[in-house]
């Protein structure tokens, strides 16, 4: 007697053929139109503290200019989630050209990894871009205690008032001098807060002083160290003219 039944089979390196004969290669693995920065967005050991600004800084190829300078100031309330917090501040900007994460295979597309935020990288439209993640103090001396029933004197027009909102690319005059806000800010003086910058008139010479680790540059500022002229290409603070390199924050005058 023939019995027949069901046969089981186990195939390996099966190769598909189209009708022609020709081998159809799988598809490639794509990871979207960015390229990823070498290194990852947040090292082990990196861990602010309450009070701490975090900044994250984009160079451009070749020339090293800064294109992208985000700030995050940590609070109680994001000391947690501060790197998803900064992560979506800066993918805001143009997330087509510009993503913190990781590119998800099976949604196709990228997003933030919030289980494990060492796994993130930096992605760009273009190969060579370098970025800097950092942790700068707030050295600022406290400002004075203002009874908030007081109403702000009266002040110039134009001139800075330490109630009024500004936003960036706002002007204001403070100590004979003209200043401009890099982003949203309230209560920060120019000439100490780096949110400001000022601007130069024609002919006009910044103030020139031995530089010091604990002091706020902002762009275009020139400080005096180891008897050499050195000009502030953007805002910084603790970083010694000299080190920065050639494409760095200070530059030889």
């Amino acid at each position: 007697m023939t019995t027949s039944g069901e046969g089981f089979y186990n195939c390996s390196d099966i190769t598909i053929k189209q009708g022609n004969g020709e081998i159809t290669p799988p598809p490639p693995v794509v990871e979207g139109d960015l390229f990823p920065i070498s290194g990852f967005f947040i090292k082990p050991g990196f861990a602010p503290v309450i009070g701490d600004t975090v900044r994250f800084r984009l160079m451009a190829p070749v020339t090293g200019a800064e294109v992208v300078d985000q700030r995050l100031v940590i609070t109680a309330a994001n000391q947690a989630t501060w790197a998803q917090t900064l992560a979506e501040q800066v993918n805001a900007l143009a997330s087509d050209k510009l993503f913190i994460g990781v590119w998800n295979q099976a949604a196709a597309k990228y997003e933030f990894n919030t289980k494990n935020i060492h796994a993130n990288q930096v992605w760009v439209e273009a190969e060579k871009y370098g970025f800097a993640l950092s942790i700068f103090k707030d050295l600022e001396p406290l400002p004075p205690i203002v009874d908030p029933e007081l109403p702000d004197p009266e002040l110039p027009e134009g001139s800075w008032s330490k109630s009024a909102t500004y936003i960036a690319g706002d002007s204001v005059i403070h100590n004979n001098k003209n200043w401009k806000a890099g982003w949203w800010t309230q209560s920060e003086e120019p000439g100490i807060a780096n949110v400001w910058t000022q601007i130069l008139t024609e002919g006009e010479i910044p103030d020139i002083s031995a530089w010091s680790v604990a002091k706020t540059y902002n762009e275009n500022d020139v400080a005096i160290h180891n008897g050499i002229q050195w000009k502030a290409h953007w805002n910084t603070v603790g970083e010694e003219p000299g080190t920065t390199g050639e494409w760095g924050v200070w530059r030889k005058l």
